[in-house]
């Protein structure tokens, strides 16, 4: 679970970047990749890999007001 964020917004898909934290169906993922042709966002976390054709996502928002990304190890 992320640490800090100041709630959560939907925003449509072709916003999502990847390393963006998504919430979609009650779990936590990591936004991956956005074909924006295919209409399709591949989204990730420890043990599953998806793809949701969803057209507005819902994201966690930081203090900024932006999505709150991925920290890169």
């Amino acid at each position: 679970m992320i640490a800090h964020h100041f709630g959560t917004d939907e925003i449509p898909r072709q916003c999502v970047t990847p390393g963006d934290y998504v919430l979609h169906e009650g779990r936590t993922y990591i936004a991956s990749a956005n074909n924006i042709e295919k209409r399709k966002l591949y989204i990730r976390n420890f043990t599953t890999k998806t793809c949701i054709t969803d057209c507005m996502i819902k994201v966690f928002i930081g203090r900024d007001g932006l999505p709150v990304k991925a920290a890169s190890l």
